[in-house]
């Protein structure tokens, strides 16, 4: 397929040749809309633990113009994965809440990123289903649930106000936010507590992107600032402190 010289660099950027090489099975097709079509065979050995799988899926993947701030979508479409595994309605596969999905891949990803980290663990996890009749890893609930969920345990803290308001902080310049109280209930200063993880959320994710976040995750959770300003806010407590980083629990390690 010929590709115009500012679609070549764009596919550099992208590490669409890397893709292509560690999967062999994938080619770039022709895409009527913006972006990048890439479809085939998508075959993988992946290992976890004790179990090793070896297995293929026809997927396609359409990748945006504005990868990797934009994921990708995927689609298998050789009828092999049901409807109502883990699909979004439209029929793409549901590989994990965005926030980890962003997490595992960070802001500079490219696309071999993306199939290990985020497409692969989603495969295995079907093909390892189909041989042992449950999922090697662990399952969220749909939608908005299951992201507040994933994020709580992200950011290891036990209400969702408490998500929101760290969410908050990580889309604040970073020295005015190390010096508000800590939202864990640490007793702690943002500095003195979460400060490494919230560096972690801006590196990875931006701090317009947290921002964002925030910004749609309070608006599904709250009707009014009223009403989320009237959550319960626990009184400080003793220091505890904050030793964990972003837990992202990579993928299973794989050979393509």
């Amino acid at each position: 397929m010929l590709v115009r010289r500012p679609l070549r660099d764009q596919y550099a950027t992208w590490g669409v040749e890397e893709l292509l090489q560690s999967y062999p099975g994938l080619a770039i097709r022709p895409h009527a809309a913006d972006g990048l079509l890439v479809a085939g065979e998508f075959f993988f050995f992946a290992r976890r633990r004790r179990v090793e799988i070896t297995d293929s899926y026809s997927i396609e993947i359409v990748v945006p113009d504005g990868f990797p701030q934009l994921l990708p979508q995927v689609k298998e479409v050789g009828g092999r994965i049901p409807a109502d595994f883990h699909h979004y309605p439209d029929g793409t596969l549901c590989l994990g809440s965005p926030i980890r999905l962003y997490l595992l891949i960070g802001r500079y990803a490219n696309l071999s990123d993306f199939a290990r980290r985020c497409l692969l663990p989603y495969l295995f996890g079907y093909s390892y289903r189909e041989k042992y009749g449950r999922l090697p890893f662990g399952e969220l609930e749909h939608g908005h649930a299951g992201i507040m969920s994933d994020l709580r345990n992200l950011l290891a803290v036990d209400d969702d106000v408490q998500v929101l308001r760290l969410l908050d902080l990580a889309g604040t310049p970073r020295m005015k936010a190390n010096r508000q109280r800590c939202p864990c209930d640490s007793g702690q200063r943002v500095g003195r507590c979460h400060h490494m993880l919230l560096n972690e959320l801006r590196g990875r994710l931006s701090g317009a992107a947290c921002r964002q976040l925030h910004h749609l995750l309070y608006e599904n959770e709250f009707r009014t600032k009223r009403e989320f300003l009237a959550q319960p806010w626990r009184p400080l407590g003793r220091s505890q402190r904050m030793s964990q980083r972003v837990r992202t629990g990579g993928p299973p390690s794989v050979t393509s």
